[in-house]
Order: C-alpha cells, then sequence, then structure tokens
C-alpha cells in the first residue's frame, strides 16, 4: 500500500473514526513471520480504518512515549501484517499486527 493511502487512511481515522467501532475491537495471539518484540491479530476490526487505526491506539496505550519510525506490510502464505518499528529514545522494538482479517476492505 502506498505511503499516499496511508496518509489519507490516518486523516480519516482521525477525523471520522468512533470511540464505539474501536471498542469492538480485539487482539489476539498471532506468530509473526518475522522478528518482533510482540505480535498480535487484530480482531473484530471492519476494514482499514479501524483496523489501522487499533494499530496505533495499541501503541498509544501499550508503549506510551514510543515514536513510530517505520511501518512495513508482509506478506507471506497468503497473509498480511503490519510491523511497526518503533524506538523510545536508544531503546528500539518491533511490533508485528496480523491484518489479514481486514486487509483490503475500506
Amino acid at each position: 500500500m502506498g505511503i499516499i493511502i496511508r496518509v489519507i487512511m490516518t486523516a480519516a481515522l482521525v477525523l471520522g473514526s468512533t470511540a464505539a467501532a474501536q471498542a469492538d475491537i480485539l487482539f489476539g495471539p498471532a506468530i509473526c513471520p518475522v522478528r518482533a518484540d510482540a505480535a498480535f491479530k487484530i480482531l473484530g476490526a471492519r476494514g482499514e480504518i479501524d483496523g489501522v487505526g487499533s494499530e496505533y491506539i495499541w501503541l498509544r496505550n501499550n508503549r506510551p512515549g514510543w515514536r513510530r519510525d517505520r511501518q512495513s506490510l508482509l506478506s507471506r502464505d497468503g497473509r498480511r501484517y503490519d510491523v511497526l518499528d518503533i524506538s523510545k529514545g536508544s531503546a528500539k522494538q518491533a511490533i508485528c499486527f496480523d491484518i489479514s482479517d481486514f486487509f483490503g476492505k475500506m
């Protein structure tokens, strides 16, 4: 997915997402195809706006003060993953989200 689409999706999330939509999203355990410090399967997202937004909410709630440095989209064995490289000072982590259930849905 291109950077422009990500920017548009993020803007739409900020402008149009509701707390009720986010309340239905859960995070289950996942196995990431690359090394990650944490891996989750996003459950209950209706589409990419809710799903990607839930990634950012998870980061804000679980890694306060960390900065999102890079976001990569991976495809392995028919599944899709967002891998977020984050940092806080000199500490770095990779957080992996299995987005297969909502990838490609608006």
